[in-house]
């Protein structure tokens, strides 16, 4: 990637160049040019003569598409409420730039029989201003080209680009000017800067015309009976948008390649993988018809916003004789946040050709705390999202934000603290343990995937813990591993940013560099867990320049809770150890913890 970002700024400094001779010779040539103007658009540009133009514009609105000889295509984009809508849903900023970049990855998007093209993320970006005052954005995407062949799959990525936008919008709706240079144009450096020097002449003149609104009805069925197509129904009283932005129901399919449509819950990143027409109506319903659709298992996620929401799901198919089949899946109740996850199978050679069943899943999360009597602590659990489950006593707050949680106390004699998730996201918890008392308690972890088979089942036992005090747990859980919950400290030594050498070594108690304790404090316990690529051997813990390593026994994947003698005054503790990251290098982690006893 560095070597692409190297020759990427050695072309840009070419092509500054070649603009700056460009744009003196055409200063002395404008006179020449030609003039292209769209009434609709009320835009005009200026081009030489030598180039042709090809356009395809709409009759009575903005609409334009212009091919400028061999070098480049110029569209007018407009964002529309749907687009908007989309874009909030997946998180990405409302702003002209990233709207050119959005549009142009989706004209990036190709299939083809053998397979198919797409553009991923931003290399490069850079914003100019033309001398007409246009505030102008030129950026560089990664483009991927996946083939199949012979059941086998190759990959290829590659730059693509420059791509140059223009910010034309007005005081209703945000519009560009896109403007992408030909395979051609891409290789030559005159013909990028030709590019720049006709945007350098773009105006506008006069406000856009935007197309008259069209009611049109959401029943993909009736427009093509041969076409597979996925719809989802919400209940009628929430068919209109209680929210600006907000969809009743979010869908997210994979297909048998593995290629994705829609937006993914779990990382709430929008994808377009799969060749389809997306259908959204006004009415809260949505879904998707599939161009090219593939036999064989389909998995989709369906996502309610709302509580105890109601919805329909239907899937229509035509068998091998054409005869077109719909499957209804009768109603269904989402949490706000909670997945239903089904398995759409597709056979046209079967009677009905598409089944869909609701996935099987057994997955759960749950912690249980108690004390020597009684707890001593109270649980927050924080999921990937953000959102929480618990209490917590120094806010005087209860909380219950995660889908199919719940908090609650069990037993009559010896009780526990009970917090319980079903089906919980894939991701990383942050647990906060809680102290409202001096004691002890034990935690015991419960993980299961989503067959059932699959478990985890560590604990933690008698750690003391005081009024006020806070113990801070990472819970990393995947329902699809084969150890579905791996628990380390929240706390890596250093702070908030910190690389993977932090893994090495984590803390539960404390949650800080430096720690103040009361007056008279003689030990401190510190929970630390040692990271499953430690190298026990280089293992040392220096107290106030004093070897305590003995203290310690360090393993990789394990815990231990080891009370540190403290004197009055500043102490200092010392850990290192060395290991292996993520990335499979070697690294050491050092961390430095202070203890202040007044």
């Amino acid at each position: 990637m560095n070597a692409i970002r190297s020759l990427i700024a050695i072309g840009l400094v070419a092509l500054a160049l070649v603009v700056t001779d460009l744009n003196a010779k055409a200063a002395e040539d404008l006179a020449t040019w030609k003039t292209y103007s769209d009434l609709n658009c009320g835009i005009a540009f200026r081009y030489p003569p030598s180039y042709p133009i090809r356009a395809n514009a709409a009759k009575d609105y903005c609409a334009l598409s212009v091919r400028v000889g061999d070098v480049f295509e110029l569209e007018v984009e407009e964002m529309d409420n749907a687009y908007r809508r989309d874009m909030v849903q997946s998180g990405i900023e409302i702003s002209p730039r990233s709207f050119a970049i959005a549009r142009a990855q989706v004209r990036c998007m190709a299939d083809g029989p053998g397979g198919s093209t797409y553009c991923t993320d931003v290399v490069k970006q850079t914003a100019f201003k033309t001398t007409s005052g246009f505030n102008g954005y030129e950026f560089y995407l990664t483009e991927v080209r996946e083939s199949f062949q012979k059941k086998r799959k190759s990959t290829e990525t590659r730059t693509k680009g420059p791509i140059f936008a223009l910010d034309i919008s007005d005081d209703e709706v945000i519009r560009v000017v896109l403007a992408t240079p030909t395979e051609t144009a891409g290789k030559s450096s005159r013909d990028l800067a030709m590019v720049k020097a006709i945007l350098n002449t773009l105006r506008v003149w006069s406000k856009a015309r935007r197309q008259a609104p069209q009611i049109v009805e959401f029943n993909p069925f009736t427009q093509s009976q041969d076409a597979f197509t996925i719809r989802v129904v919400p209940d009628d009283r929430y068919g209109s948008d209680p929210s600006p932005g907000k969809q009743p129901v979010q869908w997210f399919l994979i297909d048998p390649r593995g290629r994705r449509r829609g937006v993914d819950p779990a990382t709430s990143a929008s994808y377009a993988d799969i060749p389809a027409i997306t259908y959204y109506s006004a009415t809260g319903q949505s879904g998707l018809m599939l161009k090219e659709p593939l036999e064989g298992r389909y998995e989709l996620h369906i996502t309610a916003a709302f509580p105890s929401l109601r919805y329909k799901l239907f899937v229509h198919a035509p068998d091998r004789t054409g005869k077109p089949w719909t499957t209804p899946y009768a109603n269904r109740t989402a949490e706000a946040g909670a997945v239903h996850r089904y398995d759409v199978v597709y056979s046209k050679a079967s009677t009905p050709p598409v089944r869909v069943s609701e996935a099987k899943d057994f997955s759960y999360l749950t912690l249980l705390l108690t004390g020597i009597e009684k707890p001593v602590s109270e649980l927050l659990l924080t999921d990937p999202r953000g959102r929480r489950t618990g209490l917590a006593p120094a806010a005087n707050a209860a909380y219950r934000e995660v889908p199919r949680s719940s908090y609650h106390t069990e037993g009559t004699g010896r009780q526990a603290m009970v917090l319980d998730l079903r089906q919980p996201r894939d991701g990383s918890y942050v647990l906060q343990v809680a102290g409202t008392a001096v004691g002890r308690y034990t935690l015991d972890l419960r993980a299961g995937d989503r067959s059932g088979s699959a478990t985890s089942k560590p604990d933690f036992r008698d750690i003391p813990i005081d009024r006020d005090v806070v113990h801070l747990y990472a819970l990393d859980y995947s329902a699809v591993a084969e150890n579905p919950l791996i628990v380390a400290g929240g706390f890596d030594g250093k702070g908030p940013i910190s690389d993977d050498r932090a893994k090495l070594l984590t803390y539960a108690n404390p949650v800080s560099a430096e720690t103040s304790l009361p007056p008279g404090t003689t030990n401190f316990p510190l929970l630390i867990f040692y990271g499953r690529s430690i190298k026990p051997v280089t293992f040392t813990a220096m107290l106030n320049d004093t070897n305590i390593s003995s203290r310690f026994t360090p393993a990789p994947g394990t815990s231990q809770t080891v009370l540190v003698p403290l004197r009055p005054g500043s102490n200092t503790l010392v850990l290192s150890v060395d290991g292996t990251t993520a990335s499979g290098s070697g690294a050491t982690d050092v961390d430095r913890l202070v203890f202040l006893v007044p």
